[in-house]
């Protein structure tokens, strides 16, 4: 795949004909590159069910969890740096929740099944995992200051 720089057309974004516009990030110039339908894969699939999963299982989580987790966003945005790629801030825990999954799998890979497991299987493997303060602190989310009041469990 090849990208392009254009620079005659300031910031443009989306789709036109075979061509995909996305912007760089400090908003100087797009950049075109060539649209191509991507091939469907058995990881596809299953990237697919995980992320159908996880969706699940993040509507089954406890409201006090979602509070703190609304805690935890207000603090990552006020102390972490824009993404380079969009040049914005999650505004939402959900992101921050699968990334947190997906370091989770990735330090116990035999045990951890994001495609069918629920909250309760997760905390059986490490009740950490469930508690946003403790993520935090085993680094499967970023750190923000303060995060010792983060302390609800995802299912009480």
């Amino acid at each position: 795949m090849k990208a392009y720089g254009t620079t005659a057309i300031s910031y443009l974004r989306g789709r036109e004909g075979t061509s995909v516009y996305y912007g760089e990030p400090r908003k100087k110039y797009s950049i075109r590159r060539t649209y191509v339908i991507p091939e469907i894969t058995a990881a596809n699939h299953l990237r697919g069910r995980e992320m159908a999963n996880l969706g699940r299982q993040w509507r089954r989580t406890h409201e006090g969890y979602r509070a703190n987790a609304a805690i935890y966003i207000l603090r990552y945005n006020a102390q972490h740096p824009p993404s380079i790629e969009t040049n914005q801030n999650p505004n939402q825990f959900f992101p921050l929740f699968v990334k947190m999954m997906f370091a989770f799998k990735k330090i116990n890979p035999l045990s951890v099944n994001l495609e069918t497991g629920t909250l309760e299987d997760w905390n059986t493997i490490d009740e950490r995992i469930s508690v946003i303060y403790y993520a935090a602190e085993t680094n499967f989310l970023p750190m923000v200051v303060p995060d010792d009041d983060l302390d609800t469990k995802w299912q009480l």
